[in-house]
């Protein structure tokens, strides 16, 4: 796992909480780790 891949899967969940707020946040998390 290099420090490009953390940065952009962070800014993904940053960009997803915003979006939604804190409901859909977990969600794309889960989906992400499967």
């Amino acid at each position: 796992m290099t420090m490009q891949w953390l940065i952009f899967t962070q800014s993904l969940t940053w960009f997803a909480y915003g979006l939604t707020g804190r409901k859909l946040a977990p969600f794309f998390y889960v989906m992400r780790r499967k």
